[in-house]
């Protein structure tokens, strides 16, 4: 009875071996252990088939509680999964940001003007008007 137990409970848990013929092969075999020692026990076939009757009845259960457990198990795989890849991604440009800085850092020298170079900036000529070279007109 034990190892028919273990393979309602493994079901119910959601099995994911991955290969469920195997898993329903298993528990055939295992009910039909359990129906040959009732047998042998010489056991009334109305109990057997009561036994049978419960015990299938339990496994239909288990498979839905299984599939429910599988399902729940994927969803909080995928929101691991979403949350680690937007961590991951924040890490890169975070990496990219400083490794950005640490190049930026290493040029912190100002160029040279040459000589008749201006600024850029407006100034005032001796008419009143604004020139952006700074020359007269």
């Amino acid at each position: 009875m034990t190892s028919i137990s273990d393979s309602i409970h493994t079901v119910a848990c959601g099995s994911r071996s991955g290969d469920l013929p195997a898993d329903r092969k298993t528990y055939l075999d295992r009910r039909d252990q359990l129906a040959q020692a009732l047998a042998e026990e010489k056991v009334h076939p109305d109990v057997q088939k009561d036994f049978r009757v419960l015990v299938d009845g339990h496994a239909r259960q288990a498979g839905e509680i299984g599939r429910a457990a599988i399902e729940r198990t994927d969803q909080w795989t995928a929101k691991i999964d979403c949350v680690v890849a937007a961590r991951d991604d924040q890490l890169a440009q975070r990496q990219a940001a400083n490794a950005g800085q640490a190049a930026n850092r290493a040029c912190t020298t100002r160029p040279e003007r040459s000589n008749g170079q201006e600024h850029s900036r407006a100034r005032t000529t001796s008419r009143g008007r604004t020139s952006s070279t700074g020359i007269s007109r």
